[in-house]
């Protein structure tokens, strides 16, 4: 099980410094990191099932608020659902360490320091980390140019920061960065690109976008 909790770690972290570089894939290798924790956590305590431990409680606790602001960072949809339990069993596993002085001090700040940066984070909207973790990198980096997806979201990022004039110029980045994307798919060199075929036709979003920040109107933001 040492072996397994270590190798969890170690992809999570794998995947973290690739999410910080940019590097393609990042994404899944963390949110495959922290699922194989959570797993962890669960198979132990199933080990374990006829003497819940201290340990048992840390171990899945330290797991659930990990697994919650990877999914919270990633902007996945069911982020919220995973921070109620997350935070109840932490905090429980906090007042039971005390109460029966279980546990290493290591173990205790660990927790600590999870469970007050999962707070924050829910409290912390997720616009500013899709710009710090997505945004960010591509519109200083080679990417920007053919990223329309990024420049689409900044502008929605903006509009809602009460930008509205830089929103419509990153909307204008978004269509040229999409013509250049279109342009770069049919080069016959490029004839590898992998990408989603549903993209195609994205520059009718992004100018209903445009129309909607026009009017004052643009009050949802739909992936295509």
């Amino acid at each position: 099980m040492k072996k397994f909790y270590l190798i969890s770690w170690i992809v999570f972290i794998a995947g973290v410094v690739l999410k910080v570089f940019n590097v393609e894939g990042g994404n899944i290798i963390t949110l495959l990191g922290s699922t194989l924790i959570v797993l962890h956590a669960l198979i132990y305590i199933i080990r374990h099932i006829r003497n819940i431990e201290g340990g048992s409680k840390f171990y899945l606790g330290v797991a659930l608020l990990n697994f919650y602001i990877t999914l919270h960072i990633l902007f996945q949809p069911f982020a919220n659902y995973v921070f109620i339990p997350a935070v109840i069993i932490s905090l429980f596993t906090q007042l039971d360490m005390v109460r029966k002085k279980e546990g290493s001090r290591v173990r205790m700040i660990s927790l600590c320091s999870l469970f007050t940066i999962s707070v924050l984070v829910y409290f912390t909207s997720a616009s500013r980390f899709l710009y710090l973790f997505k945004l960010d990198p591509t519109l200083h980096g080679e990417s920007r140019k053919t990223d329309f997806q990024a420049w689409d979201k900044y502008s929605w990022f903006l509009y809602h920061k009460g930008k509205k004039e830089d929103g419509l110029e990153a909307n204008s980045e978004a269509l040229s960065a999409y013509a250049s994307f279109i342009q770069m798919r049919q080069d016959p060199a490029n004839n590898n690109i992998n990408d989603d075929g549903e993209l195609l036709g994205y520059d009718q979003a992004i100018k209903r976008y445009r129309e909607l920040m026009n009017q004052d109107r643009w009050l949802d933001f739909e992936d295509k």
